[in-house]
């Protein structure tokens, strides 16, 4: 397998590349398949170490599995017209399943319509939209943190937090004591997630693994982090 490595305007772009095309005919044993993903910026920390697990998860999938993984990082930098044509570009480009990173969480309604009215399946993920845009279809499913309301931290502990998502920078500085403590949003859960979530999709596959809420949603956990436990999250 040859792997290629672009970088274009706009776009970024990691490529695992089969003769045969993006897509298999339902008659023969699927040997590659096409994900696209748009970010509402390729700038912001959180995301782009997602990205780096994401990139690095899908690297593992394909040897574990056989499967070559074409897959496609757009930057919408912070535009939702951007990111719209994206997506259409993406379904164009014949991707299998798109993960989508929303600029503007409230204005679903475009992507939703052109993933069913070309039937490739959306995952959104990290910024959730409402319940009911994510209703409209039965392949768009939602990947990222349960709301900080509902985690496990208590109430009381919160004005010891000064920081959040967790990201290696904020985990350095508390380790370092130059921050009490941090929220740990668990990027590496939600790129494994996203990415089996994606694999099963694209190749028809079993979601029995996947631990689907209501049979949309992946949702992992925030941790309280502090220097008593800032080790067991530094990976």
């Amino acid at each position: 397998m040859c792997r290629k490595y672009l970088v274009l305007a706009g776009v970024l772009c990691i490529v695992a590349v089969n003769v045969g095309g993006c897509k298999s005919s339902e008659e023969e044993t699927i040997k590659n398949i096409k994900i696209g993903v748009t970010l509402y910026d390729q700038y912001d920390t959180f995301l782009s170490e997602m990205m780096a697990k994401f990139t690095k998860y899908t690297a593992d999938k394909e040897e574990e599995s056989g499967v070559a993984i074409n897959m496609e990082i757009m930057d919408a930098s912070q535009s939702q017209l951007t990111q719209n044509e994206q997506v259409k570009s993406l379904i164009d480009k014949g991707c299998d399943v798109i993960c989508v990173n929303l600029v503007d969480r409230t204005e679903p309604t475009t992507i939703t319509d052109l993933a069913e009215n070309n039937n490739v399946p959306i995952i959104f993920f990290n910024r959730e939209l409402v319940a009911e845009d994510l209703e409209r279809w039965s392949e768009l499913y939602y990947v990222g943190a349960d709301a900080l309301r509902d985690s496990q931290i208590p109430r009381e502990d919160w004005p010891g937090v000064v920081g959040i998502d967790g990201t290696d920078a904020g985990l350095l500085a508390v380790e370092n004591g130059e921050m009490l403590g941090t929220v740990y949003n668990d990027k590496e859960g939600q790129a494994r997630e996203m990415l089996n979530l994606a694999f099963a999709i694209a190749t028809n596959g079993d979601k029995d693994s996947i631990p689907l809420i209501d049979g949309k949603y992946v949702r992992t956990p925030y941790h309280k982090v502090t220097q008593e436990n800032v080790e067991d999250y530094k990976k």
